[in-house]
C-alpha cells in the first residue's frame, strides 16, 4: 500500500469511527507560522508544512470565483499589497495588519449584480484531484471546535461520539505558550477524543505564527508516540464513551 493510500485509509476508517493504526493528524497554518518556520527552521524557501511534518491531511481550497482568473496583483510593496479577485473585488492588506479588507467591489450596483454571470462551475480548474478522494471517504464531521468557544471535543464526544467525527481542538492559547509540559497535557487529554475512533488532531483553529515550530515539532511528536492503538494516555486517560462524565 502507497503511503497516500495509508493515509486515505487512516482518515477515512477515522471518519467512520473505526481505529485504524494511529489518530491522523491534521492541520491549518497561519502564512506568519510557515514564514517563522523557514527563518527557523533548516529549510529551504519551498518549505511545505505538511509534509515536513508528513500530515495525514493537506488542505485545499477550490476556486469558487464567479470567474476564474486566479489572483491579480495589483500592487506589492513595503506598505500594502493589493489584489484583485475572481468576484471582481479589490482586497488590501497592510502591512501594519494582519487582516485583509475588502478596497473596491466591481460590480457596485444592483445591476451590475443581476448582470453578474458566473463561470462554468464545472470547469476543471475550480478543482483539484484530491477533492474526490476527501468526497468518497464520505466526511461526516465538525471542525473547527474553539476552546476560546468553551468547545470541548472530549464532551461532544460524550455526547455525539456515535454520529460526528471530530476535528482538532488543540487549544492555541495553551500551545503560544510553548511550554513542553503543558504541550503534552494538552496533546494527550485530547487524545481521548479518538477512542473508538472518529477523531483527528489538530489545533482548534489553526496554527499561529506565535507558536514556536519547536512546539509544533513537541504536537506531533506527543501525537505519534501516544497517538497509536490501542491508546495508552496514562495519567491523561479520560473516559469519553456516552453519558460518562
Amino acid at each position: 500500500m502507497s503511503v497516500a493510500r495509508e493515509k486515505i485509509d487512516r482518515v477515512t476508517r477515522t471518519l467512520n469511527h473505526e481505529q485504524p493504526d494511529r489518530v491522523p493528524v491534521g492541520e491549518f497554518f497561519w502564512t506568519n507560522f510557515v514564514r517563522r518556520c523557514k527563518r527557523e527552521l533548516d529549510v529551504g524557501d519551498d518549505f511545505d508544512p505538511y509534509r515536513h511534518w508528513d500530515l495525514d491531511m493537506v488542505v485545499l481550497t477550490a476556486n469558487m470565483d464567479p470567474h476564474v482568473t486566479g489572483i491579480e496583483v495589483l500592487e506589492d510593496n513595503d506598505r500594502r499589497k493589493l489584489v484583485k479577485t475572481g468576484f471582481g473585488a479589490t482586497n488590501e492588506r497592510l502591512r501594519t495588519l494582519p487582516m485583509p479588507h475588502f478596497a473596491q467591489f466591481e460590480h457596485a450596483s444592483w445591476e451590475a449584480i443581476e448582470a453578474l454571470e458566473f463561470d462554468d462551475p464545472y470547469d476543471p480548474r475550480r478543482y483539484s484531484e484530491p477533492i474526490d478522494d476527501l468526497i468518497d471517504g464520505g466526511i461526516d464531521g465538525l471542525n473547527p471546535l474553539e476552546m476560546k468557544a468553551n468547545m470541548d471535543v472530549l464532551e461532544f464526544k460524550r455526547s455525539h461520539g456515535s454520529r460526528l467525527a471530530f476535528n482538532g481542538n488543540l487549544d492555541v492559547q495553551v500551545l503560544e505558550k510553548n511550554d513542553p509540559g503543558l504541550t503534552r497535557e494538552l496533546v494527550l487529554t485530547r487524545l481521548n477524543a479518538g477512542k473508538g475512533g472518529g477523531y483527528i488532531l489538530q489545533s482548534d483553529h489553526s496554527m499561529p505564527g506565535n507558536v514556536d515550530p519547536a512546539t509544533y515539532d513537541l504536537v506531533i511528536r506527543f501525537a505519534r508516540e501516544h497517538g497509536v492503538y490501542p491508546l495508552d494516555l496514562g495519567e491523561f486517560a479520560r473516559e469519553v464513551s456516552p453519558g460518562s462524565a
